[in-house]
């Protein structure tokens, strides 16, 4: 590849990830339901109940709503409802209509509103931190050792951290620019990407050193 080209490459790289970091520390990831500020619908349901249908009720009921949808136990008897705005029109459609479909007296169904205030992006991240500290600690010992007698040994580890410190960097501020909602799934894909890309570094560089002993 073109050294200019790859020079154009990296520099749009990093240009992306300023702009991530603006935004960043202006307004912040975009939350899903399950993370922002809201409102949680815990609703009981004795003869249980299934998930479709809970949806297209609460679908019928909280229209142009944005929702989430938790199940919070194996007897599959309680339903989450996790939602920022709604009319108590909307909110009492939602409860009729569970206890017609469940065959429940509507004054006695079990259904409650509790307020639930923003979570953190930190708490989230934080489980996180020390797996890949330790992964990323542990690679580049290996990865210093399979390359001891190499004049670039050094150069290697730092091309591996940079590599992999621009696609995480990538990653999350294309979530940030393009306002993608941060999600249960945003940091278990960040991971996965993560390991990917060091055992694809990890193997490169077996490669080579092999390579280069014959």
């Amino acid at each position: 590849m073109n050294k200019n080209f790859k020079k154009i490459i990296l520099v749009a790289l990093i240009l992306l990830i300023l702009s991530g970091i603006i935004i960043l520390c202006t307004i912040g990831f975009k939350k899903s339901t399950m993370y922002a500020a809201g409102t949680r619908i815990e609703t009981y349901i004795p003869k249980g109940y299934n998930k479709q249908d809970i949806y297209d009720i609460a679908k019928d009921s909280f229209v142009n709503k944005k929702f989430s949808i938790e199940e919070v136990e194996k007897l599959n008897q309680v339903v989450v409802i996790k939602l920022q705005n709604y009319t108590q029109d909307e909110f009492n459609k939602f409860k009729t209509s569970i206890a017609e479909k469940y065959n429940i007296d509507v004054d006695k169904l079990e259904i409650y509103e509790i307020s639930q205030p923003t979570i953190r992006i930190s708490t989230e991240v934080m489980p996180y931190v020390l797996p890949v500290l330790l992964l990323t600690i542990f690679s580049l010992i290996y990865i210093l050792f399979r390359n001891i007698k190499s004049e670039n040994k050094w150069n290697i580890l730092l091309k591996i951290i940079g590599i992999l410190a621009i696609i995480q960097g990538v990653y999350f501020s294309l979530i940030l620019i393009f306002r993608i909602p941060f999600e249960i799934y945003t940091m278990p894909l960040s991971l996965a990407i993560y390991i990917i890309t060091l055992i694809i570094y990890v193997n490169y560089i077996n490669k080579n050193t092999v390579t280069a002993t014959k």
